[in-house]
Formats: C-alpha cells, structure tokens, sequence
C-alpha cells in the first residue's frame, strides 16, 4: 500500500471518502442485521407467549369440565380429563420448550464467529 506522503491530496480526498462511504455502509449493515435480530428474537416470544396462553386456557377449560362432572356426579375420579400425568407431561413439555426457544434465541443473537 502507499504511502501518505507518495499520495496526491486529490487521491488522499477520494481514499478518505471512499473510506468513509466503506464504514457509513458498514454501520448500515450492523443496524439492519442488529433490527432483524430484535424483530426476530420479539416474534419468537411473542409467538411462545401467545401458544401457551392458548394451552393454558385449554387446560383451564379441560379443568372446569372436570369440576363440573365430578360436582355433577356424571363421571368419576378415575374418568377426568386432566390426570396427574397429563398435568406433568404438559408441566415437562413447557419447561423443555422453553429451554428451546432460549436456546435458539440466544444462538440467533450471540452468532459464534
């Protein structure tokens, strides 16, 4: 490369520009992708947020017709809906996707480059 010296002032002008013009971009391109991380990172949450308010009022639903069975006396304890088991594989899913999601989230965010 040359030096500054070996440089007329008109090409030590243009370098400066062109320089300049490399990094603005650069810094576009960091707050774009630094945008679509957040966008992206958002969604995800409030995709996870909205699917298991949607499985908690299911459970809820499922809970009260089991209230409502039993109270009536229409069904038995051994014929609810919502077991023991169920009430721990969905407690045992939810923590599992949670871990999930945080891990694609942060894997997504903090790239290893």
């Amino acid at each position: 490369m040359c030096s500054a010296q070996t440089l007329p002032a008109t090409d030590l002008n243009e370098t400066a520009k062109e320089i300049g013009a490399l990094e603005r971009a650069q810094a576009r391109a960091m707050d774009a992708d630094t945008q679509s991380r957040v966008w992206m990172a958002v969604t995800v949450s409030v995709s996870f947020i909205i699917l298991n308010a949607a499985m908690m009022a299911l459970i809820w639903t499922a809970f009260n017709a089991d209230m409502s069975l039993l109270r009536d006396r229409l069904i038995e304890n051994d014929q609810r809906l919502i077991t023991t088991n169920i009430m721990m594989s969905l407690i045992g899913a939810t923590v599992v996707q949670t871990g999930a999601i945080l891990f694609a989230i942060t894997g997504y965010l903090f790239p290893k480059k």
